[in-house]
């Protein structure tokens, strides 16, 4: 771990120079033209990334295609290598590929055609035809989507202007410049884009996410809706509760339920309706107007959104008994995974390059992951693929927290784990070195980001060392 500590302040450093200097721009009145810079504002930012995805589909089209194809077969292949491993603890190495072979042959033998996926990629428009029925999950990219027919299946979109004004027997996921939804849905409907317009029906919940958001009074949903963007207007019906977060909220039309804002300003009309409670969250200066007119069923609640200051969670019981539930639940799955996996601690970090070199690994594990996590569910054959590559990611973070803590605490201790209790020592050590060092005023947060990356790229490091000696005979 001497790596560690030799590498830690420089990079320490320099993330606190990089966390200053944006903070710094961020407090100031950013120039015209550069507020897309703000990580805070929808505005530009969406405009940035669509016109990004849409450049990319539009100048590289292969590897949109590629990308795909790759995504379905790192899908099959991840269920593939998943049962032919469980087959062989179970058969034993002659039977199960054999067994595996055979259950292929007559899966593909018995399938019938294959059209539970239709792809359609254009760099004009697509269009399904009023009196059309698409039978199957339709995936579709192109300038302009127009669905005037019915979807009898899930209905997957990415284009520059979306318009449903037909039927989706399925779920809805789609991202779209603009995006007018006057059909039916009779699953869920997940959308997003700079600008989004309901006025149809959806049968499930409603989530949509834009600069825009816009529910019309013919709109409604049968379950919950969450609606998030700079302005939020709500004039239809959510057919349980209702959550919304913008700049501006403004509810004209009913609510089953409860209804949850979190907003600087809020807008309650005089006609809208809300079954339950009314809780809302503003500033110390934002604005909330609720008439008497307006009917609520329940209690109005009235919140304050602020902002923690540096030391007030000190002050708090709960921030200790965080604490204490995660020192417990670390050490004790720490233990287990040394007992079970014991290869996941035995990386080394003698010198400043191997330390940032699992840096750059820890990075690359970081952002890459969730892309191909992504490619998965767009394919959406590989969507089981893909939650349980969520569950493994999730759970990589935090197992990285604890091989940095059992490496620091073997370091300053001065021995290897041979025994439980040497182990145990050491990690019990480094676990409440991590701990306080992660809540430091102003550095913890670096603190927290370094020790992520390092330990990721710890095990990223460590399971291509395993795959590479696969082969190798014990």
């Amino acid at each position: 771990a001497r790596g560690v500590a030799v590498g830690l302040g420089p990079a320490l450093g320099v993330a606190a120079l990089v966390a200053s200097i944006g903070g710094w721009l961020l407090e100031r009145e950013l120039p015209a033209g550069a507020g897309w810079l703000n990580p805070f504002e929808f505005i530009g930012a969406t405009e940035m990334v669509f016109d990004t995805i849409f450049v990319l589909r539009d100048r590289a089209p292969e590897w949109f295609d590629l990308a795909v194809a790759a995504g379905t077969m790192a899908a099959f292949a991840a269920l593939a290598t998943f049962l032919t491993g469980a087959l062989t603890r179970r058969l034993g190495q002659g039977l199960a590929p054999l067994l595996f072979c055979l259950v292929l042959v007559a899966s593909l033998g018995t399938a019938g055609p294959a059209h539970a996926l239709d792809f359609r990629h254009e760099k004009g428009d697509i269009r399904v035809a009023d009196g059309e029925t698409v039978s199957e999950t339709l995936v579709a990219s192109g300038e302009r989507v127009t669905i005037d027919g019915t979807i009898d299946g899930d209905l997957v979109v990415l284009a520059e202007r979306f318009v449903l004004s037909g039927k989706v027997t399925g779920n809805l996921f789609a991202a779209a410049r603009e995006l007018d939804l006057e059909g039916e849905v009779e699953g869920s409907a997940h959308v997003a884009g700079e600008r989004v317009s309901v006025e149809g029906s959806v049968g499930g919940s409603l989530y949509a996410g834009a600069e825009t958001v816009t529910l019309r009074e013919a709109g409604s949903a049968d379950r919950d809706m969450l609606l998030a963007g700079e302005e939020v207007r709500m004039e239809g019906r959510a057919g349980r509760n209702f959550t919304a977060f913008g700049d501006t909220v403004e509810i004209r039309g009913s609510v089953a339920r409860d209804a949850k804002t979190y907003s600087e300003r809020l807008v309650v009309h005089p006609r809208a309706r809300i079954g339950g409670d009314l809780d809302l969250k503003l500033p110390e200066d934002g604005e909330a107007e609720i008439p008497d007119e307006a009917a609520v069923g329940g209690e109005i609640r009235r919140g304050v959104m602020e902002h923690e200051e540096e030391g007030s969670r000190f002050a708090d019981p709960r921030f200790y008994l965080e604490c204490l539930v995660f020192l417990v639940s670390a050490f004790l799955l720490g233990m287990a995974l040394q007992q079970g996996f014991p290869r996941l601690f035995t990386a080394h970090m003698a010198t400043a390059p191997e330390f940032f070199r699992a840096l750059g690994y820890g990075f690359l594990g970081l952002v890459a992951t969730p892309l191909l996590i992504a490619l998965c569910f767009v394919t959406v054959v590989g969507i089981p693929i893909g939650v349980i590559g969520v569950f493994v990611y999730l759970t990589a973070l935090f197992v990285s927290l604890i091989v940095v803590a059992a490496l620091i605490g073997s370091a300053l201790l001065d021995r290897e784990a041979e025994s439980p209790y040497a182990f145990g020592a050491s990690l019990l050590l480094g676990l409440a070195i991590v701990l306080v060092a992660a809540n430091l005023p102003f550095l913890g947060g670096l603190v927290k980001i370094l020790v992520l990356l390092t330990g990721l790229g710890l095990l990223l490091s460590t399971a291509s060392e395993a795959w590479q000696e696969r082969g190798t005979p014990a």
